[in-house]
């Protein structure tokens, strides 16, 4: 009886097809980046193209150009992109037109689904750029406040700032990524910037109501208010008012 079942499985495997010995399970598929499938000349040509374009004032051209090239874009491409788009954001009525335009909602879709591949100084430049613009990505802020601490923790001060900035332009209370901007170590970290991120980013934080007893302190040392006092007029004022907002002293910048 033992040796007949024997010899019944030894027939079954004899006639099983040799693919059923095999995984199942589908091929792993790797996309691979941007950044692997195009040349770094490639990314600085387009980055030419853009700032041209830019120049020329040709914002359709632009809009033209990225619905065109997005799909090669690096984050600098990206960055550089929404940028020189902001920077229409001068004129109202321009920026206007490129809301509205039928490219612009798709390029911005786009952009949402790159955006966590995107370095601290090219996501601070996009952030800067919409709020320029008074355009609202709810997923690109949500993600700037759900990464805050990691995001600060590679940043340079200007990034600090202008995504601070935005932050304000955009009334959109930021409290975790406000929270963690005003710990000790990354308040040293942003006065060694320039007197107007310094002034922005203290302005931002009292335009929002959010805590800043940490860089309010700091800036009111001998040190970091005389490197405030050398800059322009409106700087020195905003940074004042913002102290005077959030009832902090500001004794050695009056």
């Amino acid at each position: 009886m033992v040796l007949r079942s024997f010899l019944l499985l030894l027939l079954l495997l004899m006639f099983r097809p040799i693919s059923s010995f095999l995984s199942h399970r589908p091929p792993t598929r790797r996309m691979a980046s941007v950044s692997r499938r195009y040349s770094r000349q490639v990314f600085i040509q387009q980055n030419k193209e853009i700032g041209e374009l830019a120049n020329r004032g040709d914002w359709r051209g632009l809009l033209d150009y990225a619905e065109d090239k997005s799909s090669s874009f690096n984050d600098v491409n990206w960055a550089t992109t929404f940028s020189k788009l902001g920077r229409f954001g001068r004129n109202a009525n321009v920026v206007r037109q490129i809301v509205r335009d039928a490219r612009f909602s798709p390029l911005l879709s786009d952009l949402e689904e790159n955006i966590g591949k995107f370095d601290s100084r090219a996501l601070a430049n996009i952030v800067h750029a919409l709020g320029g613009m008074g355009v609202r990505s709810d997923k690109i802020v949500r993600f700037v406040e759900d990464n805050a601490e990691r995001i600060l923790a590679k940043a340079e001060p200007q990034a600090m700032a202008n995504i601070a900035y935005a932050f304000a332009k955009l009334e959109f209370k930021a409290s975790r990524y406000f929270k963690a901007l005003n710990r000790e170590n990354i308040v040293d970290e942003l006065v060694n910037g320039t007197p107007q991120e310094i002034a922005n980013t203290i302005w931002a934080m009292a335009t929002l109501g959010e805590e800043a007893g940490t860089l309010a302190r700091e800036i009111n040392t001998v040190e970091t208010s005389r490197k405030i006092v050398k800059e322009r007029p409106q700087a020195i004022v905003n940074t004042i008012w913002a102290m005077a907002t959030l009832g902090e002293e500001a004794g050695t910048l009056a």
